[in-house]
């Protein structure tokens, strides 16, 4: 009988796992039996085991001796496979392989939808009578004099001509040009001629007047006056000077008076107001149109007025720009809720009633205090929060200190204050002659202040805003000797200011401010008058204890855009309570009474 020995080697804790898949048997295609080893060493573990062969002189066979031999067959089915071997595991294990970090693709911000008007810039045309607007069938000219040019169609149509120049403008006229049409009206070619040669042309009658510069006298001037109501006049012609009009506006100036001895100022003068004309300063190979030129534009402050003189075209022109920058700049209502949380009887493990509810609490809320705040995958956040804040305010641990709705126009600012006066300082001023002491108190405000600067109102409903809150607590206050027996107790204030920047917020939403946490320790004294300043008996006559605050801020900001039309019904819908109305129905209004 030979013994073969097989070995399975494996690296540690794998061993286990890799006896137990019956493929480790197909070394040999042999089977493990009772007499099996387990070797263990510090580096592997094997397993061998003896394998008896059956000889060729036909011993007695097992009864599953007729099964394939591509299977393992267990001996002794109830002994276990491995009796409960020893593994010795050495070295740290591997740790697993970090992948490099990725980042998202670039992706620009969203583009809202921009309002788009167009306005025609086109040159103005002379017009010719419809009866003499014939067609020319073929027109071929090279190299041929302007004025030529313009006198031969002239001529064909019927009507004058007349050329005016001033001194260097000759040369405009003076030029060359090549041109063919085929099939084309007497109108669109002396208006290509012009336009090309740069020159002006006015017809009058009979007449038409050309010149690179025509007077007045040639031209069609209208005057336009127009009355503004949101613009200011000096802006709008300010603007339309930009575009190439002529503004004169009124400027008035004042000088120092130095006297000559010392060199110092001793008073100031006023000079006579005089004009100054802005106008578009022409550049060399400066490409840029200007549609308004030749216009002249005149300010009125005190009916915010501006009157347009000059061409039809070009008081059309300025017109219609005018209409566009005289929109109604948009306002927005602006609810403010200040809540004060008693954070001593909070059940929160937290410092702050906000950083209980939430881990990291910032953010915007939507339509009703819905909010996504620190954890974006809960969509009940805000709703939760909600409704922890109205138990805390019905239970009496929170308290609503201020709910003003504000109408802020776009670019303008609104305050809440919810103060209280406070002794901060003295200001004492003995007069150096007479030795009388004045003493004036200085006052502070103590309390919210909170203010609401609205930057922008754009057209797809964001409103750009920033928020300042400040608040200004009392503190230990302490006697002040002034001088002259005079003793004033302060009060010092402490002051913490928060300034959000600017924030965009849809029309809506809700902005959620908080962390703004004050404590107070406060000792509060009672005593029996007399008795009570009795030394050492007086002990028994007075009674002190502390108390110990701690409160939390919590500012919500709701913007509404109002809408500026006439179908608009916001503050028309608002139905005063009972109580309300019974008050100013005692006060002589005529109220009636809300459904």
């Amino acid at each position: 009988m030979n013994q073969n020995r097989y070995a399975l080697a494996v690296p540690g804790i794998a061993t286990l796992l890799l006896l137990a898949q019956p493929s480790i048997a197909r070394a040999g295609q042999t089977d493990l039996s009772p007499g099996s080893t387990l070797d263990r060493s510090p580096s592997k573990s094997s397993v061998t085991r003896d394998v008896n062969r059956e000889n060729a002189s036909g011993r007695d066979r097992s009864p599953d001796a007729g099964r394939s031999p591509g299977r393992s067959v267990a001996q002794n089915p109830g002994s276990p496979l491995v009796p409960n071997p020893e593994i010795i595991i050495q070295g740290n294990p591997r740790s697993p392989a970090s992948s490099n970090p990725t980042l998202p693709r670039a992706v620009a911000p969203p583009i809202g939808d921009i309002a788009i008007s167009n306005i025609d810039a086109s040159a103005d045309r002379v017009k010719f009578a419809n009866d003499r607007n014939l067609n020319i069938p073929r027109l071929l000219l090279r190299q041929a004099s302007v004025r030529e040019v313009l006198m031969t169609l002239a001529n064909y149509a019927g009507y004058n001509v007349v050329f005016t120049g001033a001194q260097g403008e000759a040369n405009a006229t003076a030029q060359t040009v090549s041109l063919e049409f085929a099939n084309e009206s007497v109108e669109n070619i002396f208006n290509s001629v012009l336009l090309i040669s740069g020159l002006q042309g006015n017809i009058q009658g009979q007449t038409i007047y050309v010149g690179a510069r025509l007077p007045q006298g040639a031209r069609n001037l209208i005057s336009r006056t127009l009355r503004l109501n949101q613009v200011k006049a000096n802006n709008a012609a300010t603007f339309l000077a930009t575009q190439g009009a002529e503004f004169q506006r009124l400027v008035s100036k004042t000088e120092d008076i130095v006297d000559p001895l010392t060199g110092r100022v001793i008073g100031r003068r006023e000079i006579p107001s005089t004009l100054e004309s802005l106008a578009p300063q022409n550049t060399e190979g400066a490409k840029a149109p200007l549609l308004l030129t030749g216009l002249r534009v005149a300010a009125d402050d005190r009916l915010n007025s501006i009157t347009l003189i000059g061409e039809t075209r070009l008081v059309q022109v300025a017109t219609t720009l005018l209409t566009q920058l005289d929109a109604r700049r948009r306002q927005v209502v602006v609810n403010v809720k200040v809540i004060d949380v008693n954070l001593k009887n909070t059940d929160t493990f937290n410092s702050s009633f906000i950083f209980g509810f939430v881990n990291g609490y910032a953010g915007q809320i939507n339509g009703n205090l819905n909010v996504r705040i620190g954890n974006p995958a809960d969509n009940n956040l805000f709703s939760s929060f909600e409704m922890a804040l109205d138990a805390q305010i019905a239970s009496g641990n929170a308290k609503i200190l201020t709910d003003p709705s504000l109408v802020v126009q776009e670019g303008q600012q609104a305050t809440v204050k919810l103060t209280e006066k406070v002794l901060e300082s003295v200001n004492t001023q003995v007069d150096p002659l007479s030795g009388v002491r004045t003493t004036t108190p200085v006052l502070a405000d103590a309390g919210l202040t909170l203010a609401v600067n609205v930057d922008q109102i754009d057209d797809n409903g964001y409103i750009n805003l920033s928020v300042s809150p400040t608040i200004a607590a009392p503190g230990t206050s302490f006697l002040f000797d002034s001088g002259q027996g005079t003793v004033n107790r302060l009060t010092p204030l402490i002051r913490r200011e928060l300034t959000s920047g600017l924030v965009r917020l849809r029309d809506g939403q809700t902005l959620v401010l908080s962390g703004v946490i004050q404590e107070t320790d406060r000792v509060n004294e009672t005593k029996v008058p007399i008795l009570g300043d009795i030394p050492i008996l007086g002990a028994l006559f007075r009674s002190r204890n502390n108390e110990i605050g701690r409160s939390e801020v919590i500012i919500l900001l709701s913007p509404k855009i109002l809408e500026d039309n006439a179908s608009s019904t916001v503050g028309l819908d608002f139905q005063p309570s009972p109580e309300a109305v019974e008050m100013m129905q005692r006060q002589g209004f005529p109220v009636q009474p809300g459904k």
